[in-house]
């Protein structure tokens, strides 16, 4: 008798143990999805002109520069996410401010700003995300380029410039070309990660 109950005791403890697991797999599994939030989509494309300054402060974002096809500066996000960021243009110094999201056994938001930055821009640039890379195909403005496990890579700078580049953990990919022009000051930081000069 002892010994049948002792068993339905173990059989009782070893259901409400794989009913504990079970449990916490859907919510994982809940969590990925709700941080998922669907397929990467275009959620904001603005345009703007004549402006003194662009910040762009992220944490999980991807950043690409390229060049704008108009005298125009083009802004594009996109994002699993509508509801992550902040566009604020004030006396014409555009901000883009993306809030920090609660990840639970990692991101996967896919998030990436690609600002088109036209000939005539030649105001101040910063550029800061935590874990996500930056890129620049075009620059042609003084830059600060900050990412603290990120990577940075600059391809082509077409004007006598000010790069201020710091990492902690990421890569720092310089070509030549961005860095040849005899008054291009580059300031380059990094902790524990590569500097290549291609």
């Amino acid at each position: 008798m002892k010994k049948i109950k002792e068993k339905k005791i173990k059989n009782a403890f070893l259901i409400s143990l794989a009913v504990f697991v079970l449990i916490v797999i859907l919510a994982i599994i809940t969590i990925f999805i709700v941080q998922d939030g669907g397929s990467v989509k275009l959620v904001a494309d603005e345009e703007y002109q004549n402006l003194q300054s662009i910040t762009i402060d992220a944490h999980k974002t991807d950043i690409t520069v390229q060049r704008s096809a108009s005298d125009k500066v083009y802004l594009e996000i996109k994002s699993r996410q509508k509801d992550n960021y902040q566009i604020t243009n004030d006396n014409d110094n555009l901000k883009v401010t993306f809030s920090s999201s609660l990840c639970l056994l990692g991101c996967h938001l896919d998030e990436e700003v690609i600002l088109y930055l036209p000939d005539n821009y030649q105001n101040n640039l910063y550029l800061s995300t935590t874990s996500g890379d930056i890129e620049t195909i075009y620059l042609n403005t003084n830059a600060s380029l900050i990412t603290t496990s990120g990577d940075v890579d600059v391809h082509l700078a077409i004007k006598d410039f000010e790069i201020k580049t710091n990492t902690k953990r990421g890569e720092i990919d310089l070509s030549r070309k961005s860095i040849k022009g005899a008054n291009n000051i580059v300031d380059i930081t990094t902790t524990s990660g590569d500097i290549d000069v291609e």
